[in-house]
């Protein structure tokens, strides 16, 4: 398998608190690197999947790239949190991700199949649902395409 630099491009900084061990473990042959762009690219009510592949392209300096979702932040999704959220708050939360989640890296995997918020389909599938009826403002995922994608799937 090739090596591969793993850009992740978060909302914020509780964001790569949260996930960058348990992706670390899991992507383990592939160097992984966090970007904190401090804004959700997926909120604006006018976003398409050609305004979020500019945005990325202009992040990426033109290198292929994918795009996976959390369409909520990590702690609303994991924690089926619909109420706004501190700051202390959030990064308590994204500790305690990290925390169990980066000793227990395929209790992660396991999570992102949870019926409430996993997307299943093929990666232009999964766009089209999020891209449907506000789906981008509720809680739901498609990163288990990416470890899919890697081969890095549960047994």
């Amino acid at each position: 398998m090739t090596k591969k630099i793993i850009l992740l491009l978060v909302e914020g900084l509780t964001d790569e608190e949260a996930l960058a061990l348990v992706f670390s473990k899991l992507a383990k042959e592939h160097d992984i690197e966090f970007d904190v762009l401090h804004t959700d690219i997926t909120a604006d009510e006018n976003m398409t999947v050609k305004y979020i592949g500019e945005r990325i392209k202009r992040e990426m300096a033109g290198l292929p790239y994918e795009i996976y979702y959390f369409s909520r932040n990590i702690e609303h999704v994991l924690h089926n949190i619909e109420d706004d959220l501190t700051d202390d708050e959030k990064e308590s939360l994204a500790y305690e991700i990290a925390e169990k989640y980066g000793e227990h890296p395929d209790e992660f995997l396991e999570l992102l199949y949870d019926e409430s918020f996993h997307v299943s389909g093929t990666y232009r599938e999964t766009w089209e649902f999020i891209m449907e009826n506000g789906n981008s403002l509720k809680r739901y995922s498609n990163v288990s395409l990416f470890f899919e994608k890697l081969g890095i799937v549960l047994y």
